[in-house]
């Protein structure tokens, strides 16, 4: 479990946690930079943070996408 209280393997898991979250009423009051963090570090795509990376190895990228949604919302 993540602190989400899910485990992320990949993007659609996250679209299965948003649906969960409309259908019980879950309040999801994160940043947009920080739920892509928690996101991200669980999915760990290239296996960076598994082989010893620091935390914040997806930094940058976190900071692309959030920029992006944030101009798309």
């Amino acid at each position: 479990m993540t602190k989400l209280g899910f485990r992320v393997h990949s993007p659609e898991d996250f679209e299965n946690i948003a649906e969960y979250a409309i259908s019980t009423g879950t309040r999801v009051c994160l940043k947009t930079e920080e739920l892509l963090t928690r996101i991200i570090n669980e999915w760990d795509p290239l296996a960076l943070l598994a082989g010893g990376a620091p935390s914040n190895e997806y930094d940058i990228e976190v900071k692309v996408i959030s920029k992006q949604v944030n101009l798309a919302t």
